[in-house]
């Protein structure tokens, strides 16, 4: 069921794009991306919308996705590369580059298209017809996994947990037909932790 949320007053930021994240106490937040770096995180709570703080990001940057598990927003800048900031409103956000845009790195230069799950993120190649992997180690470290095939050039990407199963979903850049794999951490990767609970005053 889709439930309409309140309207956000960004007041003289012209936003770009917003992304969306539930925390641990099941809030919901949206970060909206302005033009040239400004950005607002804010809570949306029983029909209401609070600014909760101004950010500063980089210049340009577009697309952002939030895994809700590790509290983690991936944002992709562009000729830099992907970044992870670590995502919670009572503490201050640290950052930590994913993957470098070429030639430095793997990351295609026109990335656009990115998914997120429990310890990993994908970026679609530029061609359409991989799903680049990154996943996250137990000491916090990103090291790319092995690029998953895709049988047709796809110009999206989304994934899906469930029962303890995560799938990554591609849709067809012809035909617009959703196709999905599950997808299995490698050895080393992160466990997700267990969300702390939280008790209200």
């Amino acid at each position: 069921t889709l439930t309409r949320l309140p309207p956000l007053d960004t007041d003289t930021l012209m936003p770009e794009s917003a992304c969306l994240h539930r925390d641990a106490q099941g809030l919901v937040h949206a970060v909206v991306l302005g033009q040239e770096g400004q950005a607002q995180q804010w809570v949306l709570h029983q029909g209401q919308a609070h600014l909760l703080r101004r950010l500063a990001m980089p210049p340009g940057a577009e697309r952002c996705e939030v895994d809700d598990a590790s509290g983690t927003m991936f944002l992709l800048e562009p000729a830099v590369g992907l970044w992870a900031y670590g995502f919670t409103q009572d503490a201050p956000m640290t950052r930590q580059l994913v993957a470098r845009v070429a030639p430095h790195g793997p990351l295609p230069e026109d990335a656009e298209v990115l998914a997120v799950g429990p310890s990993w993120v994908s970026v679609l190649s530029g061609d359409g017809r991989k799903a680049l992997v990154w996943t996250r180690q137990r000491l916090g470290a990103w090291q790319a996994s092995a690029p998953v095939a895709l049988p047709r050039a796809a110009d999206a990407l989304i994934s899906e947990t469930a029962a303890r199963a995560t799938r990554l979903w591609w849709r067809d850049a012809d035909t617009q037909r959703w196709s999905a794999r599950t997808m299995t951490p490698p050895a080393g990767a992160a466990v997700p932790r267990e969300a702390v609970p939280f008790v209200l005053p």
